[in-house]
């Protein structure tokens, strides 16, 4: 007994095999956290990213400002948190931020001599990142920067282009048509 009248720590041990019970829980806590911190840092070093990218031309022609997708194949995967499907990328159960980027790379076949070329990511049929780029000349490349942005299991990014008038060719020559998504946190 302490000096309060209360059974000191040493008294309230209960030794098995050398081993008080008090110590075993917690080394088992301490074993336990570090298990749990482990699986945390290795979740931390896993990398997913996928990108696809067009393989075969498409022809694209103005209409309505909707916007035409664009018939991207599987180009690179790491991780298992992102798939591919119906040329897009599809996101992974607990997935919550990603990071989007692309490209898109034309070949002007309008009659007139210029356009806009409106590039767009989208989510689930939303646009969430664009560009729109002015071109006089027979090739344009309309580059989207990287956008961070929230996600949820199932949503599906896709990227899609748009022309102020006339038609064009995408063209995925040396990579130049892309979509690009990185999973930030999960």
């Amino acid at each position: 007994i302490d000096g309060t009248g209360r059974l000191s720590m040493y008294e309230k041990q209960t030794w098995i095999d050398g081993v008080s019970i008090t110590n075993a829980e917690r080394l088992n806590h301490i074993e336990d956290g570090i298990e749990s911190n482990s699986k945390d840092i290795s979740d931390l070093k896993e990398i997913n990213i996928m990108q696809i990218s067009q393989a075969k031309e498409q022809t694209i022609i103005a209409a309505d400002f909707q916007g035409r997708k664009i018939n991207c194949e599987l180009d690179l995967s790491i991780g298992n948190k992102l798939t591919y499907e119906n040329y897009s990328i599809k996101i992974g159960k607990g997935v919550k931020f990603v990071k989007v980027s692309g490209a898109i790379f034309l070949n002007n076949k309008s009659g007139s001599s210029s356009t806009y070329a409106f590039g767009q990511i989208r989510k689930n049929e939303e646009d969430i990142a664009h560009t729109i780029t002015y071109s006089n000349s027979i090739f344009i490349s309309t580059p989207i920067s990287e956008k961070l942005i929230e996600v949820k299991e199932n949503d599906v990014i896709s990227l899609y282009i748009d022309l102020s008038d006339g038609q064009a060719v995408t063209r995925g020559d040396y990579g130049s048509t892309y979509l690009k998504v990185e999973v930030v946190e999960w």
